[in-house]
């Protein structure tokens, strides 16, 4: 009885804390909803009436025959709230049972859309969203997701889709939030995609990648034709490119520079002097500016190579404003809430003789602020689209930059300015927090100003700057190919206003003939990558020269072709130290950096741009006496395009005898597809090893990917990629020596040579 008693009251203690702890979660849950409510309320938002829960988000803009009720996933979070009339869908994520159809449509029937037949043909899709708080781990992983699947079979009457399920589109809006609060400041994305013929039905999808939280406002969705031809009926301006080369030539340096060394300077006064300097130089290069030891190496190969006869050093580098006052009419100031307006400033200051300064630095070196940016835009893309419209017809359309205004005092503009090129950039989707960003209304921008200048047209600087924090190297690559624009990465390069001025038509390379073939030897070629970018012979490559180790070997250097233009100082110095076993080819893929893949796939005359853009790599390629180029093949719908575009790329090139595509091993699986010869009578040496190393790379896992590939053979011909972030010129010594006696390292094209022997 006594133990009976007990439990009672114990049971009767816990049931009451059970019920107090609950009651205490029940006051809070309604006091956070009583909150929420509260806050949206006074940013506009309020509860809509009540609606059955299967339709959630009204939809107008599918059409007259579109079905417009949307369906909401079992547990999943969702409310609909109204907005200025407007319907609008709040879905909460926690991170831990996210799932794509959290909201979904009903089968739409795609028949008929606005009097035109949509499947086997291009539909477009705009969805507005707005992020509360939302946030992952990882805030360069994807966010709210889109997806469209296609079926065939017509809509059932409940609105379920029927048939089979024949694929689906999906687009990824990114990790946006910053921080807790209500946003109700709608961004619109809109996107393209291709509908499979036999489609019948599509459904359309929200939801979240795993481990996402926070909030999200979904607003209007609409579906509509986007023609069958989108991306094949861009016609560009034609235009008379206003220079016989590629890139913009400055006229020849002064004899007498003036140098300043801005190493320990601020970045505004940084940006100051690049703008000060691109607009000095237009008319005669005359200011250097110094950041690196590397920087005072190439100042005396100018003087060595007699470009110049010598310079005076200005100790305190702002000085620069008064000496050359009369160059410049004043200042253009900068908004710093508008990420993006450094960059129009650049523009500005380009076409009006102004330099790019703070209301600070305007004030301390008497100059007259003649437009001041503060208030002139709402947003980046609102800027992007002022540079479109207004300051593009005022300036060179063949040349463009694209740079991250975080980094325009590190030197990469004054040959932009100098030349009046157009600078701009793209946020990142993990950078949405900065002030003005709305990466996709930016992207819009820079798609219509891409359809609206030449063929051609050289776009400088990077399209990346760190992860996540622009549109990023390979969506920017392929972006600028498709509508038919070389990129050449020069992000981080200096005085290119003084370099370009120094006249040199060609250079000549030394071939050494090839060894005497041994059918039982294993032939491999190194070719180090990334020297498109035009920083790596700036200073990089530099140190690999003056490797004691450099000579003992044969190595394959890719190079930038435009480096000839743009610093024929820096070419010709790599030129005159070049090694007999030394050898530069064409990088990559071409004239400028794309992917053939994608080049011109946008343009109505894409088969005479990828002919023009290879007479353009021929022409060169001789100039710089290179013997091959390397194809980086981005955008691949797999290995079947990959080798049409290798054998289209050969015809376009007849007297180029061999090719060396990929950035990295592509995935072969059989020698053969590795190492052949086109139709055409050229060869081709596909990369043996791969690009993926990272920091950790090893001499090991080159050694291991080698022997795969050469097995059994007595004799093999191999193109052996190196990743130049990851190599130095001690681990491919010690790689040679790993391999052992059976392999010889030759230059690429030693190795054509001894694989057409073999084959005779």
């Amino acid at each position: 009885m006594l133990k009976s008693n007990i439990n009672r009251v114990t049971c009767l203690s816990s049931t009451r804390r059970f019920f107090a702890n609950h009651l205490t979660w029940l006051i809070i849950a309604i006091a956070l909803l009583l909150f929420w409510r509260a806050g949206a309320a006074a940013n506009g938002l309020h509860p809509a009436p009540a609606m059955p829960a299967s339709h959630l988000l009204l939809n107008g803009g599918f059409g007259h025959h579109w079905r417009r009720t949307w369906i909401v996933a079992p547990h999943a979070n969702a409310h609909l709230y109204a907005r200025d009339g407007k319907d609008v869908c709040r879905l909460r994520f926690d991170g831990r049972h996210n799932n794509l159809w959290t909201v979904h449509s009903k089968a739409i029937d795609l028949s008929r859309s606005q009097g035109k037949t949509l499947p086997g043909n291009r539909a477009a899709i705009r969805w507005s969203w707005s992020p509360i708080d939302l946030h992952a781990p990882n805030r360069h992983s994807q966010g709210v997701i889109l997806q469209i699947a296609f079926f065939s079979g017509p809509p059932a009457a409940n609105g379920r889709h029927t048939g089979r399920f024949l694929g689906q589109f999906s687009a990824s809006t990114g990790v946006s939030g910053t921080g807790p609060g209500i946003s109700v400041l709608m961004r619109t994305h809109r996107t393209s995609y291709r509908v499979p013929r036999n489609a019948r039905s599509m459904v359309v999808a929200f939801g979240a990648a795993p481990h996402v939280a926070g909030t999200v406002l979904l607003g209007d969705v609409r579906i509509g034709y986007a023609g069958p031809s989108l991306r094949e009926s861009v016609t560009l301006p034609k235009l008379r490119r206003p220079y016989p080369t590629v890139q913009p030539k400055m006229p020849a340096p002064a004899r007498t520079l003036f140098v300043a060394d801005v190493s320990h300077e601020s970045p505004d006064v940084q940006r100051l002097l690049v703008t000060l300097q691109g607009l000095v130089n237009r008319s005669r290069p005359r200011i250097y500016l110094v950041w690196t030891p590397s920087d005072w190496f190439w100042l005396r190969q100018l003087k060595a190579q007699h470009s110049i006869t010598g310079w005076r050093v200005v100790k305190h580098p702002l000085n620069l404003v008064a000496r050359f006052r009369s160059s410049i009419k004043g200042a253009v100031v900068p908004d710093p809430a508008i990420f993006d307006s450094p960059d129009i400033a650049c523009d500005i200051g380009s076409i009006d003789d102004l330099v790019v300064a703070t209301p600070q630095l305007a004030r301390r070196l008497h100059l007259p602020v003649r437009v001041n940016m503060r208030g002139m835009f709402s947003n980046d893309a609102a800027a992007l689209r002022y540079l479109r419209v207004k300051l593009l017809p005022q300036m060179n359309p063949f040349l463009m930059c694209c740079l991250n205004p975080r980094i325009l005092g590190r030197g990469g503009v004054d040959q932009v300015v100098a030349a009046k090129g157009p600078v701009f950039w793209v946020t990142g989707r993990s950078v949405q927090q900065l002030p003005g960003a709305d990466m996709y209304a930016e992207k819009r921008q820079i798609k219509k100003l891409l359809a609206q200048t030449p063929f051609g047209s050289v776009v400088r600087g990077f399209w990346w700057c760190g992860p996540g924090s622009g549109l990023g190297e390979g969506p920017g690559v392929a972006l600028a190919s498709q509508y038919g624009k070389l990129t050449v990465v020069s992000d981080y390069t200096r005085n290119f206003s003084v370099f370009s001025g120094v006249p040199l038509a060609r250079l000549k390379q030394t071939y050494l003939p090839a060894p005497h073939y041994n059918p039982h030897t294993i032939y491999i070629a190194l070719t180090v990558s990334d020297g498109d970018n035009l920083c790596t012979w700036q200073s990089y490559f530099r140190k690999w020269f003056r490797s004691p180790y450099h000579g003992k070997f044969a190595v394959g250097w890719g190079m930038g072709p435009t480096l000839l233009d743009v610093a024929p100082t820096i070419a010709r110095w790599y030129f005159q130290h070049a090694k007999p076993h030394d050898e530069f080819l064409c990088d990559v893929s071409g004239v400028g950096y794309f992917y053939p893949p994608v080049w011109a796939r946008r343009l109505a005359d894409r088969n005479s741009a990828f002919r023009r853009v290879y007479r353009w790599t021929w022409r060169y390629m001789q100039r710089l006496d290179m013997p091959t180029l390397r194809l980086f093949l981005g955008s691949a719908r797999g290995q079947t395009q990959e080798r049409h575009v290798i054998a289209a790329v050969g015809r376009a090139l007849p007297k180029v005898s061999f090719l060396m595509p990929d950035y990295g091993y592509s995935g072969e699986k059989h020698y053969s597809q590795l190492t052949y010869t086109l139709p055409t009578g050229q060869s081709v040496f596909r990369a043996a090893t791969n690009s993926s190393f990272g920091p950790h790379w090893t001499v090991h896992d080159m050694v291991h990917q080698i022997h795969h590939w050469v097995g059994g053979r007595k004799s093999a011909f191999l193109n052996v990629f190196v990743w130049n972030w990851g190599a130095s010129m001690h681990k491919l010594y010690r790689l040679i020596k790993a391999l052992g006696p059976r392999y010889r390292d030759v230059t690429p094209t030693q190795l054509n040579t001894l694989y057409r022997e073999s084959r005779r």
